[in-house]
């Protein structure tokens, strides 16, 4: 039976790398994360805070200072994106509904290509990668800065 898919996934399988198999793994984790959302937590009508709602501390800087820090507002925001609440999501922290999309849609996107016979751990080790991770922390950056200006 040389041309089973059972033996084709073996040989595929025996040349992926640790890492391949790390990120295959993770995609559930933003699944699991979109349920608790979805299922445990309510999203604070202040806008942040909802975390709180998890058993962590409030936020040092937005309790002292009355700004937030970087990650303020994410957890609300990807529990908006998880009740489908998605413009509130939007307009909450924009970082937040990126990871929310990506949470739902990065499990198909790494399945979609191992079967395709990528390895995921060498494509995240690609020379592209850091311009990759640039960008988001810009992007992360300018939804902090959305957040001190806009959103509070």
């Amino acid at each position: 039976m040389s041309g089973s898919g059972l033996l084709w996934i073996e040989g595929v399988r025996a040349g992926r790398t640790r890492l391949h198999w790390l990120v295959l793994a993770v995609g559930p984790v933003g699944w699991s994360m979109l349920l608790v959302g979805r299922f445990l937590l309510t999203a604070d009508p202040r806008g942040h805070g909802t975390h709180e709602q998890l058993g962590l501390a409030p936020c040092l800087p937005m309790q002292r200072w009355g700004i937030p820090c970087p990650a303020c507002g994410l957890t609300t925001s990807v529990t908006h994106f998880a009740h489908g609440e998605w413009w509130d999501s939007i307009l909450g922290q924009p970082l937040g509904f990126a990871l929310g999309l990506a949470a739902l849609i990065l499990p198909f996107a790494t399945l979609a290509a191992h079967l395709r016979g990528v390895d995921l751990g060498r494509a995240l080790l690609h020379p592209r990668t850091p311009r990759a991770i640039g960008a988001g922390l810009a992007f992360a950056g300018l939804c902090w800065v959305y957040r001190l200006f806009v959103a509070s």
